[in-house]
């Protein structure tokens, strides 16, 4: 925090701040006994980071600080999956020992392209939701 702290005392006037997604959730955890830890552990950040915000916010209230909720926004999508054109929570792709190895023939179905990484579907969502939150935000930030 100390980043945006600087960023505020010198010219920032709006700042979007992105938390931490579900880690938790990825192909490359899911099942294994750190997932649980995992979990704790983003939870725990992005309480603190929320915690931060209003603090910086109340000492720095000509900025406008925002929050964007990536993990709310993934969680929904895992949770929803359907309903954004999602058919697998799994990865479409095994890159494991460095190669590549094709498991799906329609990877904008899936919201992993492979054991870390969301697919452009999901890339595109979250871009879509930074934008309804710069277009809706208390600063002067207008849409194109």
């Amino acid at each position: 925090m100390n980043d945006i702290n600087d960023l505020m005392k010198l010219v920032a006037k709006h700042i979007i701040i992105v938390n931490q997604p579900s880690f938790q959730s990825y192909p490359a955890v899911v099942g294994s006994n750190i997932s649980p830890y995992l979990n704790q552990l983003t939870l725990a950040h992005n309480s603190n980071l929320s915690n931060v915000i209003q603090s910086l916010q109340l000492n720095f209230s000509n900025v406008s600080l925002e929050l964007f909720d990536v993990y709310s926004l993934i969680t929904n999508i895992l949770m929803n999956s359907s309903t954004y054109g999602i058919n697998s929570t799994k990865n479409g792709w095994d890159t494991s020992n460095h190669t590549y190895i094709q498991m799906c023939s329609s990877p904008d179905t899936y919201i992993f392209i492979d054991e870390y990484h969301f697919t452009t579907r999901v890339h595109q969502r979250i871009a879509d939701n930074a934008r309804i939150l710069l277009v809706t935000s208390k600063g002067t930030i207008k849409a194109p």
